[in-house]
């Protein structure tokens, strides 16, 4: 799960896509969105977990004990969602692999927007080999690497 928020280094509003490296670890995380300017209208993500959508989902790793005030929702488990200016996110479930999500900033006027997409890769945990069908085999190149027996 996400432990300890991290920033993505180098943002600039003239780039609209970003690729993040989570930890194998990192089921989820969460966006929290600044608009460069105050007055920024809407600032509108998805794909996120709609954690009101049950009293088990807002138990769950992410929603539990955060308030959802900042959230609008239209409905369903999961979507997308319109956050206030400076406000976290609810979570965004982060599969192994890659999994895609947005940020848009609507300005002020109601017509002006700016999109930045961003694809968190998740790699699988790693994995410890287990070497099987190899116990006689292995059993006697124990036994043979033995120092003899000096014994008289």
């Amino acid at each position: 799960t996400a432990s300890e928020p991290f920033e993505i280094f180098g943002f600039d509003y003239r780039w609209n896509t970003y690729i993040v490296i989570a930890d194998s670890y990192t089921n989820y995380l969460i966006v929290n969105a600044t608009a460069a300017d105050d007055n920024a209208e809407i600032i509108t993500m998805g794909y996120f977990r709609n954690c009101r959508n049950s009293p088990q989902v807002a138990l769950s790793a992410g929603c539990e004990g955060r308030s959802f005030d900042a959230w609008g929702w239209i409905g369903g488990t999961s979507g997308f969602i319109s956050v206030a200016n400076n406000y976290e996110s609810p979570p965004i479930d982060i599969q192994l692999g890659s999994t895609a999500g947005s940020v848009t900033v609507t300005a002020q006027d109601s017509l002006s927007q700016s999109t930045y997409n961003f694809r968190v890769v998740r790699p699988p945990p790693p994995s410890v080999p287990k070497i099987t069908g190899l116990g006689k085999f292995l059993e006697a190149l124990i036994v043979a690497s033995q120092p003899p027996s000096l014994e008289v």
